[in-house]
């Protein structure tokens, strides 16, 4: 059997809040995802050549100044993997009224993620159209893409993997409907898909983050 020539695109957002942070527990943050997607889908079968994954830069707040930091160097640690690409969307701030009590109410600011959505749409049914692929990965639970799956899958005709990062939340139900097939990331193989606690690149020695 020939290998299926194979991108994959991961929403780094869901990733990290389904699944990474979902437990607040060392052990699965410094994730090598060449290796992770690698244990989830055999290299006999898939043939995965580029890894795009969508982001964007956080900043710090006063309870976690250290946050962009962070980061910053998970992003040096992932650019030493011959088949990553990253992507940047960007944080945008808005305000937002929050009800205190029926009586009463504030204004916040916050920060919400910006482009993640559009940018996956948009190379998911560019690299298609472009044959850069026969099999398509989208590691993400964002009912938003549902039309790239949709594009993909019934139109073009291309086999399209979902891998469900919320590993406590309901797998989407329009991704699933128009994706060849679904996966749900698991534990085990994220905790044995760990980057080593040191790496160097151009710069210099990059060092995982404490208690990642």
């Amino acid at each position: 059997m020939t290998p299926k020539n194979t991108y994959v695109y991961i929403d780094s957002f869901n990733l990290y809040y389904g699944i990474l942070n979902a437990r607040k527990k060392k052990g699965f943050k410094w994730l090598n995802l060449e290796e992770w997607l690698k244990k989830i889908f055999k290299p006999t079968h898939y043939n995965i050549q580029k890894i795009k994954f969508f982001t964007a830069n956080v900043s710090a707040t006063v309870k976690d100044p250290q946050k962009p930091v962070r980061q910053s160097i998970y992003f040096r640690a992932l650019e030493t993997l011959p088949l990553i690409e990253i992507i940047k969307g960007k944080f945008q701030r808005k305000k937002i009224k929050i009800s205190v009590t029926d009586d009463v109410s504030v204004v916040a600011k916050v920060y919400e993620e910006k482009g993640t959505d559009v940018n996956i749409t948009t190379h998911v049914v560019n690299d298609a159209h472009n044959k850069l692929f026969s099999t398509a990965i989208i590691v993400s639970n964002d009912s938003d893409l549902a039309d790239a799956v949709r594009i993909v899958s019934k139109e073009l005709k291309l086999e399209i993997i979902i891998v469900n990062p919320c590993r406590y939340g309901y797998p989407s139900k329009v991704l699933g409907k128009y994706a060849t097939f679904t996966k749900t990331a698991r534990d085990g193989q994220i905790t044995s898909s760990q980057l080593p606690d040191t790496l160097t690149d151009s710069v210099g020695t990059i060092t995982k983050p404490k208690n990642w």
